[in-house]
């Protein structure tokens, strides 16, 4: 009776973990990579609603998009709350309605966006991955 596996058995098993692995890994690293852009947009989403409850409590409020970041201020010609990078895999483009600013999202006090319109989010091969679309009417804010 024999103990343990043979080499030629070890090999076997060695080879066919390889090829699994070679399978899988760039699957595996696709999933992450969508899920971090996921990630974030999902965050820039709580970052918007954290704005409009800014503005109900300071009567003002805007989230200012740049090339490589993101700005909560409040009130619209105060103080930078927060400072956020957007991540170098992600790219952010602005559709905004004809009353408001090119890069700017503003709230009044009721909470509402000044303008109506939608934020796309790609990633870094240019695809769309995300939009966020708001609606000046009801307030609400979606991700599609």
């Amino acid at each position: 009776m024999r103990k343990g596996f043979s080499l030629l058995e070890f090999i076997l098993a060695v080879l066919i973990l390889g090829i699994l692995l070679y399978i899988g890994i760039p699957k595996l690293n696709s999933y992450l990579y969508a899920e971090r852009i996921k990630s974030f947009t999902y965050k820039l989403l709580a970052d918007i609603d954290y704005t409009r409850s800014l503005a109900y409590k300071k009567g003002c409020s805007k989230i200012k998009f740049n090339s490589n970041n993101y700005e909560i201020i409040s009130p619209c010609n105060g103080t930078v709350i927060k400072r956020l990078s957007i991540p170098k895999y992600v790219k952010v483009s602005t559709n905004l309605g004809k009353t408001c600013k090119e890069n700017e999202i503003k709230f009044k006090r009721n909470e509402l966006p000044i303008c109506s319109g939608n934020l796309t989010i790609k990633d870094k091969e240019n695809r769309e991955r995300y939009k966020i679309i708001f609606n000046v009417n009801t307030g609400e804010f979606r991700i599609d």
